[in-house]
């Protein structure tokens, strides 16, 4: 059974090791633009959506998806997993994948490799992609 997915991408300005770090940039592009240009190259998600808070700061985020017509969300500052579950409700997401903002390097394929495997389990609820093993040799 397909299921369908969307991707969630947590983001927020206000960081204790590097405040605006999603923001920054790396070979003039912003980390949260790259991580939505890489999500989105993948071939099982429907919809990608970001998850900031309401936070006056998070100002500058919304600002970018604005100009990158990227649908968003805005929510608690304390409580992350209200946020994804209310960003959730609005977009009517059934299937999340969870990604962080502060991870340039996010890989689709890897995104698209653990979609294709959920869709085939019928006994798992989540999944999380953090098995060091060779996914060619399951």
């Amino acid at each position: 059974m397909d299921h369908k997915f969307s991707a969630i991408i947590e983001a927020r300005m206000l960081s204790s090791r590097l405040e605006g770090k999603v923001l920054k940039k790396i070979h003039n592009k912003e980390i949260l633009r790259h991580i939505i240009e890489r999500v989105k190259k993948s071939q099982c998600l429907d919809n990608v959506v970001v998850a900031t808070t309401k936070n006056r700061k998070d100002d500058k985020i919304i600002s970018l998806l604005k100009k990158l017509k990227i649908n968003f969300f805005r929510g608690s500052s304390q409580n992350v997993l209200d946020r994804i579950i209310r960003c959730a409700d609005k977009y009517k997401i059934n299937y999340i994948v969870r990604i962080t903002a502060d991870n340039p390097f996010t890989d689709y394929k890897l995104i698209d490799y653990m979609i294709n495997h959920f869709n085939k389990c019928t006994d798992i609820d989540f999944l999380a992609n953090n098995h060091y093993g060779d996914p060619k040799k399951e």
